[in-house]
């Protein structure tokens, strides 16, 4: 008597599962893998797997089932419809589709330019910071990286620029900074003024002292700022009306201020207020009429 396993194996797989890529983007599954409780009557001899789509979108053209099945990026957001195949020690065949989704768990790298240090007097394109270099972004699939500016610049031009670049894939993201200082290297300081000259006059007119109506060289002090500075003047008029060992009806003592807003602290925290007094007398050379 001939004893013969005519019986197709009882296969059961996996309706849907996961698969996860590794750090290259791919991933081998071996067929077992998708077994779910598979058996038969005298035994089974082995598990293979394919893929429906012949692995054409991850450049394969494998039409048997084989003993693993590979997933790649281009898998990724599809479901890949996976034949599953149970083999008993007679040849019997039976199969089973699975339903596979493909992610990637890997998060991307993301490398920033240094941090770079410039003077407040350069130029900057709010819109376009690609002159002080660009993010390099890597991951097993495809990155997106993004780019967000944020500006801490005073009205003196003097601050920090943050460079926050993201990169992101549909699992999660990463991010650096980079730091674009900018600095005065060159502040306005006392040597930048040109204190005005005394003034000697035989007016008496009222508005004769105003420095706006003074020659220029006896009026208000001449400042040489830029960009980068701010500054401010003013002046107090100190008067008197007796001056010893003069024939000037009276003397006026001009005390000058001028300060810099970008710099109005040394590094002890003291004001930094440059001084100067500039002397206008006024004389009477009208004798009086009786």
């Amino acid at each position: 008597m001939l004893v013969r396993d005519q019986a197709a194996p009882v296969v059961q797989c996996d309706r849907e599962t996961v698969v996860t890529l590794d750090r290259f983007g791919r991933a081998t599954i071996p067929a077992g893998v998708f077994d779910d409780g598979s058996y038969d009557n005298c035994g089974l001899h082995s598990f293979k797997v394919m893929r429906m789509d012949g692995g054409d979108p991850c450049a394969q053209q494998i039409s048997v089932p084989s003993d693993s099945v590979d997933f790649c990026c281009q898998d990724l957001n599809n479901l890949v419809t996976v034949l599953f195949m149970a083999t008993d020690h007679s040849g019997n065949t039976n199969t089973c589709m699975v339903q596979v989704e493909v992610q990637d768990k890997t998060i991307p790298f993301i490398y920033c330019p240094h941090d770079v240090t410039i003077d407040c007097h350069e130029h900057i394109d709010r819109n376009d910071l690609s002159r002080f270099g660009t993010a390099t972004a890597s991951d097993n699939c495809d990155v997106t990286v993004t780019e967000i500016d944020s500006f801490h610049i005073d009205q003196c031009r003097e601050g920090r620029i943050e460079r926050i670049f993201v990169a992101g894939n549909a699992f999660g993201q990463t991010s650096c900074v980079q730091t674009i200082y900018i600095v005065n290297d060159a502040p306005f300081d006392s040597s930048d003024i040109t204190w005005p000259l005394d003034f000697d006059t035989i007016s008496c007119a009222s508005d004769i002292l105003d420095p706006a109506n003074l020659p220029a060289a006896y009026g208000y002090p001449v400042v040489d700022e830029d960009i980068c500075d701010l500054v401010g003047i003013s002046y107090e008029d100190h008067t008197f009306r007796i001056v010893s060992g003069s024939d000037a009806c009276y003397k006026v003592l001009r005390k000058w201020q001028v300060v810099n807003w970008c710099r109005f602290r040394d590094a002890y925290g003291n004001p930094i207020v440059y001084k100067y007094d500039q002397t206008i007398k006024v004389y009477n050379t009208v004798a009086p009429s009786i």
